[in-house]
């Protein structure tokens, strides 16, 4: 059920407006009574409110300025305007202000009543999207680690993609590249040791693998993927050239710590400084 509030500084439209017509046949449960834009503003801080229907013409503070400061705190109340003036100047200020409508008084009640239910579709049409968007977002950190692994991937195997899609990519999946950074390539390979195991003990191992390295590569930036040849890759980036250049040592590091933790021995190779935007 939705809340209503009727704006006016005449205490007898406002009156008749909320008492005359059946609101709740349109889904309103509450209906809120302000006779200035002061008093509007104080409702609104305090009551949840959906739908508002004010007259534009107001001493002190007319209904496009109580749109306005409105906005900035509840933006996603709906506002109908009331003005017993057919000016296009009011009407451009009402569109500018995203007022829903704007109705001329004496106003229809039919059509009050349309253009409020009609709000409510609009707020219920936002709270969908809303509520979609985060399903998406969900969803999109659940499966964030695959998806990070096909992007790296399909970028090792020179996939076609624009500029514009890689850094769409790079910003929807929060990964610590920028189109302009440096970076080296570190491809590992799981050693003897590690050959007798199935399909699930190796995915924890790779696991595992990648946890020790996002610890020992703590200074730099990691992006890594699985090729479908087994072998782990990784992208290590860092602002400062002259540490980047210090990555050898901390790879020898992650071997200590794989043979120590994982008994078993990785073999590591490391690739020159290079450019992202480089093929």
């Amino acid at each position: 059920m939705y809340a209503l509030l009727i704006v006016d500084d005449e205490k007898s439209v406002v009156d008749s407006l909320a008492l005359t017509i059946p609101w709740e046949d349109s889904g309103i449960e509450e209906v809120h009574r302000a006779y200035s834009a002061e008093e509007a503003l104080d409702i609104t801080s305090r009551f949840a409110i959906d739908v508002m229907i004010t007259d534009i013409r107001m001493p002190e503070m007319d209904g496009l300025e109580l749109i306005r400061l409105i906005r900035l705190s509840a933006p996603r109340i709906q506002s109908i305007i009331l003005s017993g003036h057919d000016e296009f100047e009011y009407a451009q200020q009402a569109i500018r202000y995203q007022a829903m409508n704007y109705m001329l008084k004496p106003v229809d009640t039919q059509a009050l009543i349309k253009t409020v239910e009609d709000a409510i579709k609009n707020i219920e049409q936002e709270w969908e999207k809303i509520s979609s968007m985060q399903q998406i977002q969900h969803m999109l950190h659940a499966n964030l680690p695959v998806l990070r692994n096909q992007f790296l991937n399909d970028l090792l195997q020179n996939k076609p993609m624009s500029q514009h899609i890689l850094e769409e990519r790079l910003k929807i999946l929060n990964l610590p590249i920028r189109m302009e950074d440096n970076y080296r390539m570190m491809v590992i390979r799981m050693e003897e040791e590690f050959s007798g195991y199935d399909l699930q003990s190796l995915s924890l191992l790779e696991y595992a693998i990648t946890n020790i390295a996002d610890e020992v590569f703590t200074p730099f930036g990691l992006w890594h993927c699985i090729t479908d040849q087994g072998y782990l890759v990784f992208l290590v980036h860092h602002e400062d050239r002259k540490t980047l250049n210090s990555v050898d040592s901390f790879a020898v590091k992650l071997q200590n710590h794989v043979q120590k933790f994982l008994n078993g021995a990785i073999s590591i190779c490391l690739g020159q400084e290079s450019f992202f935007l480089e093929d």
